[in-house]
C-alpha cells in the first residue's frame, strides 16, 4: 500500500484536527508539491497502456473510465463515472503494474491534481 507523504507533525494531530474540507484538502495538495491540470471534455487525464508515473484527484468536472480491447481501435465498455473527490489513476501503482489498463477522459471540463510517485512512500 502507497501512501502520500504528511507534512511533519500530522502523527501528533487528534481526528477532529484531521477533518478538513475540499478547498483545504486541495490546499495541502498544493503545499505538497502537486500540480492542478485542467482538461477539456473528451480529452484523457491518462491513456490505456501509459505507463502509471502517479495518481490523480479529480476536483471540479466529471470523468469516465474506458477499456479498449488491444485489436479494437474504439473502446468497448465505458463504465465507473467519476466524480469531484475521486481518486483515479491509483490502481495501477497499488498493483504494481508497469501499464495502466483503462483510459481515464473527461466528460466535462475538469480539473484534476497529479500526484507524483515521489510523493508516496
Amino acid at each position: 500500500n502507497h501512501a502520500i507523504k504528511p507534512p511533519p507533525g500530522i502523527a501528533n494531530l487528534s481526528e477532529d484536527e484531521l477533518t478538513i474540507s475540499f478547498e483545504e484538502f486541495k490546499a495541502i495538495l498544493r503545499k505538497c508539491g502537486c500540480v492542478s491540470r485542467t482538461f477539456e471534455a473528451g480529452t484523457p487525464v491518462f491513456s490505456q497502456g501509459s505507463q502509471p508515473q502517479g495518481f490523480y484527484v479529480l476536483t471540479k468536472g466529471r470523468a469516465h473510465l474506458e477499456y479498449t480491447e488491444e485489436n479494437r481501435s474504439e473502446s468497448i465498455c465505458d463504465f465507473a463515472e467519476i466524480k469531484p473527490g475521486s481518486i483515479i489513476g491509483e490502481t495501477a501503482l497499488d498493483q504494481g503494474r508497469k501499464e495502466r489498463s483503462v483510459t481515464c477522459r473527461c466528460t466535462e471540463s475538469s480539473e484534476v491534481f497529479y500526484v507524483p510517485k515521489a510523493q508516496l512512500f
